[in-house]
This record gives structure tokens, sequence and C-alpha cells, in this order.
């Protein structure tokens, strides 16, 4: 490959809707190894895991969380997974599409498995007989948070496009302000410097191609820095675009 490839940084739990686009059948984030010809664990060797099914940009998002009351919260659904008996707890607060999705994800795993599983259906607001084995898996009965979610968190991010630059020109490294909003387009952009430009829920690092080596390698150092100094240390996505790349565009701005 002669062209350079455009580099992304991602951040578990905090996953842009582009690398989530990626995964079909939702992304999952799981403890242990994988189930393979050299590694096979037989339903009944199964150990029970809490597996968190999150909507994420619509997306799915399915995350081990550690066997404890504590790990629930009334904003999602949740799948006690014992290899042949799954139970799905749905939050209080929990929406149709975390509920739909939580349902794809069961019928994934019984798929998967080649095996008959038993579904138990629970839901926060009306307790059952069948749901003891449920809680004290997870360490007993008690309150269930309701927690912001992170998605919501960096779905709704939204700021106006702001844009800088890191020269060297000047013998020292200098990061300024160019442009923001409806004062950014192609002709703010050179190639012999580095510049940052801030979307609100993803940052990009456009470099230039007769950029110094030293604004090269500055770049993702400046960016980090200025996502914690003005972005409350969210963790963005923060994606890199040569521009010597064939594709050196940046979404919605560059083309």
């Amino acid at each position: 490959m002669d062209d350079k490839p455009v580099q992304h940084r991602e951040v578990e739990g905090f996953e842009s809707k582009l690398f989530l686009s990626y995964f079909k059948q939702g992304l999952y984030i799981l403890e242990g190894g994988v189930d393979s010809g050299f590694f096979h664990v037989l339903p009944e060797d199964y150990k029970p895991r809490l597996l968190r099914v999150k909507g994420l940009y619509k997306h799915v998002h399915v995350r081990q969380f550690p066997l404890d009351r504590k790990s629930l919260n009334s904003g999602d659904v949740f799948l006690l997974d014992f290899g042949k008996k799954i139970y799905q707890f749905i939050g209080a607060d929990a929406g149709v599409f975390e509920k739909h999705k939580a349902s794809e994800v069961v019928a994934n795993l019984k798929e998967k498995r080649g095996h008959h599983i038993d579904l138990i259906v629970l839901d926060q607001d009306s307790p059952t007989s069948d749901d003891e084995e449920f809680w004290q898996a997870i360490g007993g009965r008690g309150e269930i948070v309701n927690e912001p979610k992170d998605s919501d968190i960096m779905e709704n991010k939204k700021t106006d496009l702001k844009l800088f630059k890191l020269s060297d020109k000047t013998g020292n490294l200098n990061f300024e302000f160019v442009a923001e909003a409806g004062g950014i387009n192609s002709s703010c952009f050179n190639s012999d410097d580095v510049f940052l430009l801030d979307k609100g829920f993803i940052i990009y690092i456009w470099v230039g191609k007769n950029a110094s080596r030293e604004e090269k390698k500055s770049g993702m150092r400046y960016a980090m820095k200025y996502i914690t100094e003005n972005h409350d240390n969210l963790p963005l996505p923060i994606s890199v675009v040569p521009e010597s790349s064939q594709n050196n565009a940046i979404p919605g701005l560059l083309k």
C-alpha cells in the first residue's frame, strides 16, 4: 500500500458512530478467551456473566460487567448469561431500542451456541417469583441506580466548529486559533502546517504534506491537551488525516 492510512483513536465505552457501524451484529466487549477450535466451552461449564446491552448511535454495544447489583441501572437492559439459561433484566427507564436490541443479542447467542436456551424476562417494575436465581447471582436485591447514559453525553455533544493551527515556523511550536463555524473552508488549510478541527463530538488532526517532523509528532499531544482543557476530558474520538492520503477529506468540510 503506497497510501498513508487515516488513523483513529477510539475509547472503550465511547466509540464513535463510524467505528460502531463496522460491527453489524453489535460490538461485544467481554472478559476471557474466545470460543474456538482450540478453546471450547460447553454450555454446562459456562461461568455466569452479566452483560449490559446499550443502544449507542443506533448501533448495539454489549459490555460485560461484574456480577454485582451495583452494575445495574434503570436506563438499560442487562442479560445474566448462565449458558443454557439467560435472564433479561429490563430497567424501568430502558428504551424500546435497548429492549429490541437485547432480544437480538439473545437470538444471536442461541444461534451461535446451537442449543436450546431458556429465556426469563424480568421487568424492574414488575417483580416475579422467577427472579430469585438472578438476584442471588448478583449479590442480592437492593436499590437500582439511575445513571446518565454515556451515549447520550457523547451523541448530544454539540459545539460550534473551531479550527486551530499547529506551526513551528517561528522556531517555536505555536498552537493558534484560525477560524470558527462559517468562516472555516478549504482555504484555511495549507500544506506546511498541522490543523486541529473541533467538531464537538470528534476532533480531526489534518496533517499537511510539508509539515515538519515536530508538528506531525505533536498533533496528537495537542489534541489530547485541547480535549482536557475544552471538553472536560471527555474521551472524544480523534482522527488523524494526512493530506497526502487519498482519503484526506474531513467529513462535512473538506472534499
